[in-house]
């Protein structure tokens, strides 16, 4: 007996129409196919669902329909993880807060040219709509020059990494120590 976790059992509700669909493919005659892309569509339900491994391994019984529900499922998996690694670039999680008005950004993520404009223009709005008038850029390469150009644009002014200070040190004292 398969005991199922939350998130499996909303994965077998969500699926429940693709699996009967596909149950019923083999009498309505459906090419091999769409029976592959049935149960690829059934793969990436799974893992949006955040379905477990074995769930999605048990779920059919027909070895070429799961290997194409497999497949489908790890790799819908990768593009899910990719995506929340992307969204850790995204402001206001990419920029740390300096001062009133100053911010720090590292800028290293997309490497794709257009994907880097796109980020850069998107990083920039949301400093500026966060009050960032005076920005200290890190990193290398296109994503930083991409990122400078965009800041230029919206009148924030970009400091050398060098200008960064470190925050003045705090004049807090124990009541127990002398």
């Amino acid at each position: 007996m398969l005991l199922l976790t939350p998130d499996d059992e909303r994965a077998v509700a969500a699926t429940e129409a693709l699996r009967s669909g596909l149950a019923e493919s083999h009498a309505e005659g459906l090419s091999t196919t769409e029976r592959t892309n049935l149960a690829a569509a059934i793969g990436r339900v799974l893992a949006e669902c955040g379905a477990t491994p074995t769930l999605a391994a048990t779920l059919l019984d027909d070895e070429a329909l799961r290997a194409a529900l497999c497949e489908t499922y790890v790799r819908a998996r990768e593009d899910l993880r990719a995506e929340v690694d992307a969204s850790r670039w995204e402001v206001p999680g990419c920029a740390v807060r300096l001062g009133h008005d100053r911010f720090a950004v590292c800028a290293t993520p997309p490497h794709e040219d257009d994907a880097a404009v796109a980020w850069a223009d998107r990083t920039a709005a949301g400093l500026v709509k966060l009050g960032a008038r005076v920005v200290v850029v890190s990193g290398s390469g296109a994503p930083r020059k991409h990122l400078e150009d965009a800041l230029a644009l919206l009148g924030a002014r970009v400091e050398p990494e060098a200008s960064a200070e470190p925050p003045s040190p705090s004049r807090f004292r124990f009541p127990w120590a002398r």
